[in-house]
Parts: structure tokens; sequence; C-alpha cells
């Protein structure tokens, strides 16, 4: 069997970590606040999470935690923090050489991923419908080798269901997430956390995948062993906006 080492809490309450104190992190935690509160929607959020990535040279201010995170080879937290029925984390995410989180979406997770090290593979797929409670139709439209400063971001309904992994040395990614915080979801609210999928069958519409939501351990077997490029995308990759990218500085 495969090993899990998946950066998921499915479902589970980890324990706080108090703040770095830092100017990224406090900012990073005034957006959550704001967006806690309804004063913006999710996509303004987003934008702003962009724009305070964008003004913190991410590359000079977490040095130290670049070389933590490889040198120790494990995730470094930033923040933690837990709320009824939400929480937030900023963290910077090992993957070791050829490492790949198997494909997955989401359940009322908003999250914004900065590669700040090394390079990998990267899948992206919209979630269009539930075709039952086993199975989604997904779209894909990203599908390409990352370089560091390249942006992943998804909400509840926009690039929900991705699939990536590191290339031949390990890589480093900025995570932020939050769960909780958006008020309407594509399923009935149910736990929060990440959803497995096999992507791999087409529609007979020759357009959009059928993913069927399989367990953590199916998962791992059939994905975590083996490069994205060995599993072809099934039906052709459709147009999809200009990737974000971000200047580390």
């Amino acid at each position: 069997m495969a090993e899990t080492r998946m950066n998921s809490r499915m479902g589970k309450t980890l324990p706080d970590v108090a703040a770095w104190p830092h100017p990224l992190v406090d900012g990073a935690v005034r957006l959550i606040e704001t967006l806690g509160a309804g004063r913006v929607n999710v996509d303004t959020y987003q934008a702003r999470v962009m724009a305070l990535f964008a003004d913190t040279a991410l590359r000079t201010q977490l040095a130290q935690w670049i070389e933590r995170t490889l040198s120790e080879r494990a995730d470094q937290i930033l923040v933690r923090r837990s709320l009824p029925g939400r929480d937030y984390t900023l963290q910077l995410l090992y993957l070791q050489a050829g490492e790949i989180h198997p494909p997955h979406c989401h359940h009322n997770v908003t999250s914004t991923q900065v590669l700040l090290h090394g390079a990998g593979w990267f899948r992206e797929y919209e979630r269009i419908a539930r075709i039952d409670a086993r199975r989604i139709r997904l779209l894909p439209v990203r599908d390409r080798c990352l370089q560091a400063g390249d942006v992943m971001q998804s909400s509840e309904f926009v690039r929900n269901a991705h699939w990536f992994g590191a290339g031949e040395h390990p890589a480093v990614i900025l995570n932020f997430n939050i769960r909780g915080y958006e008020r309407d979801t594509f399923d009935p609210p149910a736990r929060l956390g990440r959803r497995l999928l096999d992507p791999t069958r087409g529609d007979p519409d020759g357009a959009h995948v059928i993913a069927a939501e399989i367990d953590t351990a199916s998962a791992y077997d059939r994905f975590a062993t083996r490069p994205l490029q060995d599993f072809p995308l099934p039906v052709p990759l459709a147009p999809a906006a200009e990737p974000l990218r971000l200047d580390l500085g």
C-alpha cells in the first residue's frame, strides 16, 4: 500500500498553532475576519489574498521558513486556528521528490497555493454537476508543469478539484486555506474537507470527466506512486483564463 502523506484534516480538528508574528500572517488573518463578517464576497477575498501575497516578496520574507521546510523535510505551520464550524491554516507544505497528492475536491474550502521552491505538475478541474451520491461531472481546465511563482487558487465554485505532485526534486508550497466560510456550497452542508476522486473516465459527451469519489487507501494505491502524466486526460482540456503567477521577490 502506498504511504499516505496527505495534507488533509479529513474532517478532523487539529491543534491550534499560535500565529508567527509577521505582516503576512497579520494581513491574512485580517482578510479572513473581513470575509467571515460578510464585508466582502469570496471573489473579492481571493483577489485581496493575491494582492497581499504580491506585496509580500514571499521568497525573501519566508526564506527562513523555506529553508526549514527543506532541511526538516516537513510542513511548517505559520498559523492554525479552529473556530466553531470554521478553521484556517497558513503553512508551508513539503513535497518530497515525486510525491503526489491524489486527485480530490473539497467541501467548503477556499484556498490559495503558491509554489515557492521546486517544480511539479498540476491538473485543475471545474465541478460542473453532481451525478449521484458518488459521482461528479468535471471539466478539466489546466494541465501543466508548475514553476516557482505559479499560483493555484480555488473556492467552492471555482476550480475546486485538482491533482498535483512534485517533480524530480522536493518542492515547497505556501498553502493558505480556510474552511467553512462560504455560505453557498456545491453539496448540502456536510463534513468539511477533502474528497478523493478517480477522474480517469470520460463522459460519453466527449467534453467532461466522470469522477468517482473513492476512499483514501484506494486513491493512494492508484495515484500516489505514479506521475500524473501516466494518466492521460480522457477528454480535451477546456479553454481557461491565464494561469496566476506572482513575482516572489
